[in-house]
């Protein structure tokens, strides 16, 4: 039903054309593969086969979402039981921060990234199998040629499957050729992934500001960048911003020192929680290391451009489950539903 609702509230995207950069970018991926963006070739050719449809690309974007969030589902219910990912479902789909990336076209390297790092994350917490564990390399090779941060996947997966799934036992791997040759062929895709993203980021972290790079100094920019993190994680939260709605265009530099100060405690405060909760309350340590990890690369690599709303799709996985064993265990604790069908464990120790 969520998925249906969902569904009505992104319908009208049918019938919106080309919005602020679409407009300069859609039409030139078009011409593919005449013109490619290294690390995006997947997005690229997605819009290529689409042509100059905009209606149709829409509804990619629409299915995309549609399909992340059907896989939220089944992430969340595996780690934290089937009343949260009702839950984490719903924030997922229906969260007004998440409607930038669905709505804006050359979003779409954002949204297939997205889908497939968690699919990757899906299976991983499945039972460890030669086959799951092809698909699962092979989502995570698909999510990294929609978007150079797409590598991070590996790192969530490791993540998730280290705090809710099971690697393969060293007699599975022995005793499955099919496994061996899955990691000798993941051990390779690995090396020659890292070897060509390698020379890109090199490129990134020394392009002059006007190709791409940053115009700050580097303790600035890590300032600046924390402050609008902070600036947008606000909008989590249900505001008037909700009904007006947000504006995709954030002027950085007019944070106030004041703002910058209080991003900085929060950051500082959410690391000793991350700490703090490694063992006590592995849920929300998975939640807070998710997010950390798929914002991580954007204070590494310095560009022209800080946060933005779709690249708060990713991270929004880890916040949607968050609250959705929130939501369950309140709704556990109003007496509405027996309690031992709400898996609270992933809060404590169990």
């Amino acid at each position: 039903s969520l998925l249906i609702v969902a569904a009505a509230f992104y319908a009208p995207t049918w019938t919106h054309g080309y919005a602020y950069e679409d407009e300069s970018w859609i039409p030139l991926l078009a011409t593919w593969p005449e013109i490619g963006l290294p690390g995006r070739g997947l997005s690229i050719a997605s819009h290529a086969l689409i042509g100059l449809h905009p209606g149709a690309d829409h509804l990619v974007n629409v299915a995309l979402h549609l399909g992340s969030g059907a896989l939220v589902a089944g992430l969340a219910s595996v780690i934290a039981g089937p009343a949260a990912a009702v839950g984490a479902a719903g924030v997922f789909l229906l969260h007004p921060l998440n409607s930038a990336a669905v709505n804006y076209l050359t979003a779409r390297t954002d949204l297939l990234m997205t889908f497939w790092i968690l699919l990757a994350a899906w299976l991983g917490v499945q039972r460890p199998t030669w086959w799951r564990y092809a698909l699962l390399i092979g989502a995570l090779g698909c999510a990294a040629a929609s978007k150079e941060i797409g590598a991070m996947g590996a790192l969530l997966v490791a993540l998730t499957i280290s705090r809710y799934g099971r690697w393969p036992t060293s007699s599975e791997m022995h005793g499955s050729p099919s496994f061996a040759a899955v990691l000798s062929v993941a051990a390779i895709a690995l090396g020659a992934g890292l070897g060509y993203l390698y020379p890109l980021f090199v490129n990134w972290m020394s392009a002059p500001a006007h190709v791409g790079g940053a115009a700050v100094s580097w303790g600035e920019y890590l300032i600046l960048q924390n402050g609008q993190l902070w600036h947008l994680l606000a909008l989590v939260a249900p505001s008037p911003l909700w009904l007006t709605g947000f504006s995709i265009d954030h002027d950085t530099l007019a944070l106030s020192p004041a703002m910058l100060m209080l991003a900085l405690l929060s950051t500082l405060l959410c690391g000793c929680a991350l700490v703090a909760a490694w063992r006590a309350h592995p849920l929300v340590a998975w939640s807070l290391a998710w997010v950390a990890l798929t914002l991580g690369p954007r204070f590494v690599v310095r560009t022209s451009e800080f946060l933005t709303e779709p690249q708060m799709y990713l991270p929004m996985i880890g916040i949607s489950v968050l609250a959705g064993a929130g939501l369950a265990w309140l709704w556990a604790r109003t007496g509405s539903t027996n309690v031992s069908d709400v898996q609270i464990s992933p809060y404590a120790r169990a």
